[in-house]
């Protein structure tokens, strides 16, 4: 396994002229940051995550609703879902940073994957949001005793379709945001430093 020094060493080729140390050190900090950064916050996702499967299983099992199960044994396979590309995500870029591979290719593999992983987490988001609020919806009937009334009271029908379409959008900006603030700054430098590559690579043929 090649350090971070050898793979910076190896793009001497790459630049020409007397600021070739100073520009290796630029491109060391425009992607060691965000790369670093990223990797944390996979890591902070990947355990919120476990405990929410956890907090999750435990209401399946524990309330006796027919309803409630359903709705909260679909959440808990979409979560698995998440968690599986999450991890794979993660082991395959982030667990060792600067794997031995050329760099631009190990960046652009990135930068695409995750790009598109994420974007694949909230597109399923969409679908789950209205169903965990259907189980907690269903939990609270089944606390009060009108699970059975559901079926039959128009109001309860309605209730929780107003509660769907009100808290649906403001879920899923609240996760755009969460994305804005957890990964896409961090894209968009490593997506600057590829461009600067392939720039510098144009420049030099």
């Amino acid at each position: 396994m090649k350090d971070l020094k050898d793979i910076w060493a190896e793009m001497d080729h790459s630049f020409e002229g007397p600021e070739i140390k100073l520009k290796q050190l630029e491109l060391k900090s425009q992607v060691e940051t965000p790369l670093t950064k990223m990797r944390s916050n996979f890591r902070m996702n990947l355990v919120l995550a476990g405990i929410s499967t956890l907090i999750m299983g435990s209401l399946f099992i524990l309330v006796d609703g027919f309803w409630f199960r359903i709705l909260m044994g679909t959440i808990l396979v979409g979560y698995a879902a998440i968690i599986w590309q999450t991890t794979y995500l993660y082991n395959r870029y982030l667990k060792n940073l600067y794997p031995d591979e050329d760099i631009k290719s190990y960046l652009q593999g990135l930068h695409k994957s995750i790009k598109e992983g994420l974007r694949y987490q909230e597109l399923i988001a969409i679908f789950f949001y209205p169903v965990s609020l259907a189980a907690g919806y269903f939990l609270s009937l089944y606390e009060r005793g009108e699970a059975d009334s559901f079926f039959t009271e128009p109001f309860l029908w309605g209730l929780l379709l107003v509660v769907i379409i009100v808290l649906t959008p403001l879920l899923y900006l609240l996760s755009r945001w969460m994305y804005n603030v957890s990964f896409r700054s961090y894209l968009n430098r490593i997506e600057e430093t590829l461009n600067e590559l392939e720039k510098e690579n144009q420049n030099e043929n």
